[in-house]
């Protein structure tokens, strides 16, 4: 009888152990869950898009440069693609996939729209993240997303006059904008996010402009006249 009793506690020792390490595994893999779900529920960000170069004409290559910030690092690996889903907008969209050390880690993504005919483009991207390895999927927060809209000039090989660079403000505006410098005579064009005109109005000397009958949202400002024209000048319209 003692000698079963022995191997019974033995038993009960091993079990225990098993137990154990059961649970100290189980505490790892929601400690790591935890720290996956932090990773992708935190939202990834868009700082800027860069046209390259700033003024592209039709001799040139045009690249967008998409900096965009993550909640975690390393955030380099990643894939991409975009394309033109008409003849004046560009679609694009970028995954992250995020380690889990705790910075703020920062990359850009090269898109590379090629040689381009004389006109107005509109650039729209997708930043979306995901925990590592790659290949990744997205997480549960929405990918950032945000838009540019720039011009391709005809290369002519003339100099043409210096482009007239304005801002507006307020911005975000309600009511009105007021543009921040004198302009020419000319016309200003008003585009939505999708590139599409929505109005032109006259240069005034007042250099303020209406906002009424625009829907709360993203916008472009562009003036022309005399021969050239601005770089578009984003704007929030809000309630």
């Amino acid at each position: 009888m003692p000698k079963v009793t022995e191997d019974v506690q033995a038993t009960d020792l091993v079990y225990c152990r098993l137990l154990i390490k059961a649970f100290n595994m189980r505490t790892k893999l929601f400690t790591l869950l935890g720290m996956f779900l932090a990773v992708t529920s935190q939202a990834q960000f868009i700082q800027q898009l860069t046209v390259i170069p700033a003024n592209p004409t039709t001799a040139d290559h045009v690249q967008i440069i998409v900096d965009a910030g993550f909640p975690s690092g390393s955030c380099d690996e990643h894939t991409q693609m975009g394309g033109f889903v008409n003849a004046s907008r560009y679609d694009a969209s970028t995954l992250h996939c995020l380690g889990m050390l705790s910075f703020i880690c920062y990359d850009a993504d090269t898109f590379d729209l090629g040689v381009l005919a004389a006109g107005n483009y509109t650039f729209f991207v997708t930043v979306d993240a995901g925990g590592l390895p790659a290949p990744c999927t997205p997480g549960i927060v929405p990918g950032a997303f945000d838009s540019i809209l720039f011009s391709v000039t005809s290369a002519t090989g003339i100099s043409d006059p210096e482009s007239p660079v304005f801002s507006v403000r307020p911005n975000p505006a309600t009511d009105f904008l007021q543009i921040s410098a004198a302009l020419p005579y000319g016309e200003l064009f008003c585009y939505d996010a999708h590139g599409r005109l929505l109005w032109t109005q006259h240069v005034t000397d007042s250099g303020r402009i209406s906002l009424t009958g625009l829907n709360t949202g993203m916008y472009f400002l562009q003036y022309v006249g005399g021969g050239v024209q601005s770089s578009p000048v984003k704007f929030i319209k809000a309630d």
